[in-house]
Formats: C-alpha cells, structure tokens, sequence
C-alpha cells in the first residue's frame, strides 16, 4: 500500500458504503473543509476529525478525502491530523500520537485513526473514549486491549493472494519471484506480504531474497529503488516483483530500466493509486491492486454518523465490513478504472 514514508509519509459511490451519508462533497477546489458553516443537516454541524499519516500519502489522501466527502455532504465539519513534524517534514508515530492528542484537546464528536499498528493508540483511544469520544480505526484491526468502536480494513492477505495470482499469471512454472516490502512492523504491509507468499508457493514459484532485508522503510519510490538495487545485485535473473506499495514499484520499475533490466522482469504491487493505473496503461505494471481508501473513508464516516446519530451502536471493536469489490487492475479492465479523485471531489484543506 502507499502507506508509510518514515521521512516524509508513511505509505464510487457504493450504496453499502454510504447509507444515509450523502457521497460526494458540496465544498469547492480550494475549500478548508473543517470551516464548512452548519446547515442543518444530519450531522448538524457535529466535528468528526481524521488522525492520519502523512499528506503525500496517496492512500492516506484518498481516505482524508473519503471521510471529508461523507462528513461535509451532510452538514458535519471535518478535520485532520497527521504523523508528520511540521518542520522536518518527518513521519514519526510520536507525532501522530501528538495529532491524536490535538483532536481530543478539541473536543469532537468522533475520532476515525489510521492504525499502524494492532497496539498503536492504545493510550489515546482511551483518553478519547473516557471522554464519550466515539472511536473507529482505519486499516488495522487493534488489539483487545484498545477500546474502539470499530474499525474497517480490506482483506491484505487475500490482496496479496489476488497479486500473486496475478504475476504468476504471467511467468512460467518455477519462475523466481521476490518482493519488495512494507515498513518494518507495519501490520498491514506484513498481511499483504504473506498472503503472496502463500500463493506463490502454491502456484509453484521460486522465491528468492529475503523478506526480512527487504523492507522499503521509507515507503517511497527512492526507497523502493534502492531495494530494488539490492535485489538486482543479488538475484540478477530475477523473473518477477511483488511490491507492497505503488510507490515502491515506481522506483523498483526505475532500478530495473537503470541496469537494463526492465524488459526481463513483471512487476505487480498494491495500492491502485493514479501513479499505479498510469504505469498498468503503459505496460510497466502488469497489476495493481485497489486498497480502495476513499470507499473505507467513506465506510468510517458512515460508521461514525451512525454512532452519533443513535442508527447504530458500534462497541468492543465490531468489525465493519469493506468493499468487496474485486480490487485488481490489469490490461483489461484499467481504461474503465476510476480513479480516487474521481469518486468523490477531492479539496484542499490543512492539517491541524
């Protein structure tokens, strides 16, 4: 996924998704969503504020936005926090904890959280919840022991499997296959990973490397290309690349171009960003796989109007189900592929 950039950033309208949340935002291009005047609708002017990551996450954006498009269609006021320090433009999970404590320290009526981890926030979700805050987590079912009101993520396992169902596709029996992946500890990435293991041990190919070594731990393309060098260095008839991200693909694509390898190697990768659509349409990527983070944004919002508004009674972590869309994006379907900023209007607005 594009999730996680430890230096900078870490990584449609369904009816199901939406319910009684309006898709799709009434602010303008250049609007601070979190000022939208109330008007009386069903949130009635209710603050329901994001913790997310980091602003160049194309994921993080896409679910920033989906959560902001539910919440100001219907009269709320959206706000946003993220992992990053202002000044070095560092990710650090200390600083999403700091984003965490601000949107408590402001008092609204429900808090959605990317998680990075089964136990992250635990301390926060706490405070929050001892505040009646209502709580949901966004990619990663926490802990038992961390207090949300539910949370919602894809199935990264069965993604990873979709992946390498889709690379194998494309190799011969046996072919040697490696991968390039997430931050060090990142649950998700982790699942997506081995997931695509399993598969390409049942669809008979080699892999190669070690997924240990091979961690993109910036999450970006610099750190994908440089993995990606590496791999190249090693494992020089490599056949095949799952990267866990779209970004670490762009740079794994350009490692291979660099030692003139490009043409010798399929690569797939996950994410479903506008960056991975373009590189499937022009035949660098074989596939990419759509985390669908503007729908999962919505899902949230949706679950936490629920919450507020008495529809539903989300408690002791219930599990909120997510699109279940076929994620893939390959040759044959890509031309129709919408891309993120086209299911609902993304706007500008600052992070707090």
């Amino acid at each position: 996924m594009g999730w996680l950039k430890k230096s900078v950033a870490i990584g449609a309208c369904a009816a199901a998704a939406c319910g009684a949340l309006a898709c799709g935002s009434s602010s303008s291009p250049n609007a601070d969503a979190s000022a939208k005047p109330n008007k009386g609708g069903a949130l009635d002017g209710k603050l329901i504020w994001y913790v997310g990551v980091a602003e160049s996450s194309e994921a993080d954006k896409g679910i920033s936005q989906g959560v902001n498009a539910g919440v100001t269609a219907n009269d709320g006021k959206f706000a946003y926090s993220t992992g990053v320090n202002s000044t070095t433009g560092a990710f650090s999970l200390a600083n999403q904890v700091l984003g965490f404590k601000r949107a408590i320290a402001a008092k609204p009526d429900a808090i959605i959280y990317f998680a990075l981890g089964p136990e992250a926030m635990k301390a926060q979700v706490a405070q929050a919840r001892a505040a009646n805050i209502p709580v949901f987590a966004i990619y990663g079912k926490p802990a038992p022991g961390v207090k949300i009101n539910g949370w919602v993520d894809n199935d990264n396992q069965a993604q990873g499997k979709v992946l390498a169902d889709a690379l194998a596709s494309k190799l011969p029996n046996g072919a040697k296959v490696t991968v390039i992946a997430g931050i060090s500890g990142a649950a998700l990435a982790q699942q997506e990973i081995d997931g695509a293991l399993a598969e390409f041990k049942a669809k008979g190919l080699d892999f190669v490397g070690s997924v240990a070594q091979q961690h993109n731990e910036q999450g970006n393309a610099a750190g994908g290309q440089s993995v990606m060098r590496a791999i190249l260095a090693k494992y020089p008839d490599v056949q095949g690349v799952l990267a866990y991200n779209d970004e670490s693909v762009t740079g794994a694509i350009a490692a291979a171009k660099s030692a003139g390898a490009d043409k010798k190697i399929t690569f797939v990768s996950r994410n479903g960003s506008n960056a991975g659509a373009d590189l499937v349409k022009q035949g660098a990527l074989a596939a990419t796989c759509d985390v669908f983070p503007v729908e999962i944004g919505q899902i949230a919002a949706q679950a936490a109007a629920d919450q507020l508004l008495g529809r539903k009674n989300y408690d002791n972590a219930a599990a909120i189900p997510p699109p279940t869309t076929n994620c893939l994006v390959d040759a044959s379907n890509v031309d129709a592929y919408k891309k993120w900023d086209q299911r609902v209007p993304f706007v500008k607005f600052k992070a707090r």
